[in-house]
């Protein structure tokens, strides 16, 4: 089952986040799930039967150079153990049907250029590979 996040799962999105080498505290990512801007910000999570499977997070927002907002996925993890099961490709499907109710006409992916194998699944979804991010810490 698809849904929105929620703080009591914290715990299990914070594990998610660690495999992806991003640690962080439950109470910290709980914080987090809380501040989401639910206009244009937000979370889901992949649902079997109580435990969290999967997380995405997503946003809307407009920029000057397009007449629509851009929806874009900055976060999509999925446990190792479910890999191949369609979690991944229902969380993506949930917050694409989310971002086109938020008036998106695009969306973007962020995406590690470590995690090839994400790459490939994204491409195999119909997302083309566009430009590159660059990063500066401040």
């Amino acid at each position: 089952m698809i849904r929105a996040i929620r703080p009591e799962d914290s715990t299990a999105v914070a594990e998610l986040l660690a495999l992806a080498g991003f640690p962080d505290s439950a109470e910290a990512v709980a914080h987090r799930i809380v501040r989401l801007d639910k206009h244009r910000e937000f979370g889901l999570v992949a649902d079997h039967e109580g435990a969290v499977e999967g997380v995405l997070a997503a946003h809307a927002y407009h920029v000057l150079h397009r007449a629509a907002r851009v929806g874009r996925i900055t976060l999509l993890i999925v446990h190792p153990d479910v890999h191949g099961t369609g979690r991944g490709r229902s969380l993506l499907e949930a917050a694409e049907a989310r971002l086109r109710l938020m008036h998106c006409e695009l969306v973007e992916v962020i995406s590690n250029h470590r995690y090839r194998a994400a790459h490939g699944f994204y491409e195999h979804l119909g997302y083309l590979r566009t430009s590159s991010k660059f990063r500066k810490d401040l």
